[in-house]
């Protein structure tokens, strides 16, 4: 199973991208692998001194106890040192943000997490890259 974001794209100018592994309860690891998750509105944050993922959904399955199913918190992200200080540097810097690309399962069974450092892209540029993109289809056609 794999969650991509795809809107980031259109909406952000990728400047870095990272790995990081995501700590995630018994029930939520279930509930993506039953295709209940959506990291489209999600973004990364520092939580005291942790890197986490926040507001990226993540549903109950239905025989779920709901009580203690929080699906919209703080998820802890694992990345190292010298990753967390780059990041924290970008974020610092005025117009950037770091927002998830895809969630996946790697090779090893272990829910991973593909997230980037961007910058948001005016509307002209936005359709500065649509045209590019359409050119570049039509030149292919014939």
């Amino acid at each position: 199973m794999e969650y991509n974001n795809r809107k980031a794209f259109h909406d952000y100018e990728i400047i870095q991208k990272w790995t990081a592994g995501i700590i995630l309860e018994g029930w939520e690891v279930k509930a993506l692998d039953a295709n209940n998750g959506d990291i489209s509105v999600g973004y990364c944050r520092f939580v005291k001194n942790d890197f986490c993922l926040s507001y990226s959904k993540i549903s109950p399955l239905k025989h779920h106890n709901q009580d203690d199913a929080d699906h919209i918190k703080d998820r802890k992200l694992l990345v190292n040192k010298a990753e967390m200080k780059k990041i924290e540097q970008g974020l610092k810097e005025r117009g950037f943000t770091c927002i998830p690309l895809k969630m996946y399962r790697n090779k090893g069974h272990l829910w991973k997490v593909d997230i980037a450092l961007v910058k948001p892209l005016k509307n002209y540029d936005k359709r500065v890259k649509l045209k590019e993109k359409d050119i570049k289809r039509q030149n292919e056609r014939n």
